[in-house]
């Protein structure tokens, strides 16, 4: 690994590189109202996603899934292989993730099962937060069938918070928030329309079709608000209550039933036995240390 400063502590770290990461998954398959729901956060309006009769007379058959709701087939937007380890006096910034997808497509009914592995980091000095780590996560998407859906690799980059504190370098600016005028979003919602508007035959031009200079439908982004966020965090099937549970499918290697879970789950690496206590991580400031399943028995409802 490349490590020009020393005084970023990746001992914790080193000893993830290469291993699997076993995170939470989803209980249940999708349904047509899971990919409605995504469209529609997504503002993503091709009829084949949402429109049963449309997709029904299509080449498809029925409702298929764009390739954006793999991520909403996973729990945690996939960052989690990336964020392994702790670092001492360190924070976490999420970076996103590129995608590779194989022709398989997701339909209702689909379940997809992942295998995450933590692919390594480097150090590089950065003008913001001085020796900063850039890890990589990977994940592999199956769905129920063992046909390979999609593979993703996330980043995360993690810093040392008093050393990003000294150099503040996101702190000189202080400029107000923008306040949108009326008209001014008058415009973004025509705009808006007029891109949801686009694609009422479900056909988008393939990479071949589209020329240097041709003028495309623009997709408006924001600004966002209360509702557009919920909209969002509601499409993410991770978020209903007992939606998750604890690596599932690895319940057999790991010796450890599975059960359900809602904030951060429980990692292990697939080289524990069946008694092996849980490692402690850390994910952005949480650490997960020895935790233990539940105690059904004590369990409570309340508010």
């Amino acid at each position: 690994m490349n490590k020009p400063n020393m005084a970023f502590d990746t001992s914790d770290v080193d000893k993830w590189v290469g291993k699997p990461v076993i995170f939470a998954e989803l209980w249940d398959p999708c349904n047509a109202t899971d990919i409605r729901r995504w469209v529609q956060a997504m503002d993503y309006a091709n009829p084949l996603h949402w429109n049963e009769q449309f997709a029904r007379d299509s080449e498809f058959g029925g409702i298929v899934a764009p390739q954006s709701f793999t991520v909403a087939m996973d729990y945690g937007h996939g960052c989690h292989p990336s964020c392994v380890g702790k670092i001492p006096g360190s924070h976490l910034i999420f970076a996103g993730e590129e995608w590779w997808f194989y022709g398989s497509h997701v339909r209702p009914g689909d379940h997809l099962k992942q295998d995450r592995t933590f692919a390594g980091y480097k150090i590089t000095e950065t003008a913001f937060a001085g020796p900063t780590m850039f890890a990589n996560g990977d994940t592999v998407h199956r769905n129920q069938h063992g046909a390979l859906i999609a593979k993703e690799r996330a980043t995360s980059i993690r810093y040392l918070v008093e050393e990003a504190n000294k150099r503040g370098v996101y702190g000189k600016e202080s400029r107000e928030p923008k306040l949108w005028t009326r008209a001014e979003l008058d415009a973004v919602n025509r705009e808006r329309l007029e891109w949801i508007k686009s694609n009422r035959e479900g056909i988008s031009p393939r990479y071949g079709d589209v020329q240097v200079g041709d003028a495309l439908p623009r997709r408006p982004i924001g600004p966002h608000s209360r509702v557009t966020f919920a909209l969002e965090c509601r499409a993410h099937r991770q978020n209903i209550w007992g939606g998750a549970c604890a690596g599932a499918h690895h319940r057999g290697r790991i010796g450890h039933q599975a059960h359900a879970v809602t904030g951060f789950a429980h990692m292990r690496t697939a080289q524990e036995g069946s008694h092996g206590g849980v490692q402690q991580l850390e994910l952005g400031t949480q650490r997960l240390d020895q935790i233990a399943p539940p105690d059904s028995a004590n369990l409570r409802v309340g508010l």
